[in-house]
């Protein structure tokens, strides 16, 4: 369908930035959910399927995928050109990594393991594959004359087998349907806290046509007497014959990104594509979105580098190019990238695992600058009750890290507590604040707020988990 003629942008909320919590709650709010999507169904099923992942010890990725229709008349749609290669093949390494997968993508797109074949039927190749058995009209495959190509589909489908339990497809057409899906397993992959990694690869337009708008109105002449009263809404037929102009009330695309940073997964590693025209802004394109949205990593790409994907994060940067394997084989710039990912998830959630010892530290050691001798402590790392707080006390950092006890009793002192007040000693420890949400922050704020830290250094032992009363 053509567009030419009239072009009405409805921004729905005047001023208000699409990643606004009002602009989002007023989409979900506005918008009518489909039977067909069965939202409950399916997060019950996410919920189901991410703690087992992780009660075996895995990673879990969300991966979106393809391109999400703008729905505006019958069976009109505007469409993104996205065929969810990057995507696909990011899912499927991660899938290879170990990582269970929640695999959120267009109806119809590529798909891990199931892309490959996607070679073969576009260069005709697939039918000549596949053999009917004349006596009983069985199905066989016939591999291709390639030795190499007949090894890598055999791999293809061991590795499509094998992983099947730990991938699971959910599939949108809509860009009303992938928002609401979106949302849903953000929320699911927040239960893995720093084990989660959302990589939105998905393609949104910047508008839709809400639903209750009408969505393809004829541009009518305007007249004192269509001023005064305005027609009814013609048929879609109606508005097809009566003019070759139309006008379309676009709204907005609300910008989720932020909330899944604040609200839906704020501990999960969240990465997100950027696609810059010019190459020398790629930095400033990817710093933007990390200041504005508080993303973990930006993978940049642009026109003017077509071999080349930019990895960028607040502490570092990479670039990824297609190389050789081993055996000489063409690595994909899509596996290239997705690798590295894995590698800067894992290095990341080590830090927010670091981070978070730290802030126990910073906490217990604030509790411990207000306590005098031989006041209670609740429980020591040793499991006592009600201990005298004094010198020889044991603290650890979490009870299974607990080493043998063969040190002398005083030679375990307290560990230590900076001395500053909560904003300077964001200060003096930047990198330690720079990995706390801001929910973190308040919350450390409102619990030492009161107290000046003026504690000095008695001696880093081996941690904390003591609770102290």
């Amino acid at each position: 369908m053509e567009f030419w003629g009239t072009l009405q942008k409805s921004l729905g909320g005047g001023a208000v930035p699409a990643d606004s919590d009002a602009y989002v709650n007023k989409f979900f709010d506005n918008t009518a959910v489909e039977e067909s999507w069965a939202i409950d169904e399916w997060t019950a099923k996410l919920k189901q399927f991410v703690a087992a992942q992780l009660a075996d010890g895995r990673r879990v990725a969300l991966v979106t995928c393809g391109s999400a229709t703008v729905p505006l008349s019958g069976d009109s749609v505007m469409d993104a050109v996205s065929f969810g290669d990057r995507g696909a093949a990011s899912a499927e390494h991660f899938l290879r990594a170990g990582y269970a997968v929640i695999f959120l993508h267009r109806h119809g797109s590529l798909a891990p393991f199931s892309r490959h074949f996607q070679l073969y039927i576009r260069d005709n190749r697939f039918l000549s594959m596949l053999r009917v058995d004349d006596t009983d009209n069985s199905l066989h495959v016939d591999p291709p004359n390639d030795d190499r190509h007949a090894q890598d589909l055999s791999t293809i489908l061991t590795e499509a087998k094998d992983t099947s339990a730990r991938l699971v497809h959910v599939s949108f057409t809509s860009v009303q349907q992938y928002l609401f899906y979106l949302r849903m397993a953000a929320s699911v992959i927040d239960s893995a806290a720093s084990r989660g990694l959302i990589l939105l690869s998905a393609s949104v337009l910047d508008y839709y046509v809400p639903s209750s708008i009408p969505s393809i109105l004829p541009s009518i002449p305007s007249t004192p007497s269509t001023a005064a009263s305005p027609p009814p809404p013609p048929s879609n037929t109606t508005k097809k014959e009566s003019s070759s102009s139309l006008t379309l009330n676009l709204v907005r695309i609300p910008n989720l990104i932020a909330k899944i940073r604040r609200n839906y997964a704020p501990k999960a590693c969240l990465v997100t594509l950027k696609s810059v025209a010019d190459k020398g802004r790629l930095q400033r394109a990817a710093f933007r979105d990390i200041e504005r949205w508080g993303v973990d990593v930006v993978v940049a790409d642009s026109p003017m580098l077509p071999n080349e994907l930019a990895l960028i994060s607040p502490q570092e940067e990479f670039v990824a190019s297609p190389h050789l394997d081993e055996d000489c084989r063409h690595v994909e710039l899509e596996v290239v990238c997705a690798a590295m990912l894995v590698e800067i998830h894992r290095a990341w959630s080590t830090r927010r695992q670091i981070l978070k010892q730290g802030k126990a530290l910073l906490l217990l050691t604030a509790k411990f600058s207000m306590m005098k001798e031989n006041d209670t402590l609740n429980e020591d790392a040793m499991g006592n009750k009600n201990v005298p707080f004094k010198r020889g006390i044991r603290i650890y950092t979490e009870r299974r890290h607990r080493p043998p006890s063969t040190s002398p009793p005083l030679e375990v002192m307290i560990a230590f507590s900076p001395a500053g007040t909560p904003e300077t000693i964001r200060n003096l420890w930047g990198d330690l604040w720079n990995g706390w949400d801001e929910g973190e922050i308040a919350d450390f704020k409102e619990q030492i707020g009161h107290v000046t830290l003026s504690s000095a250094l008695y001696g880093l032992a081996h941690g904390v988990t003591a609770t102290v009363g």
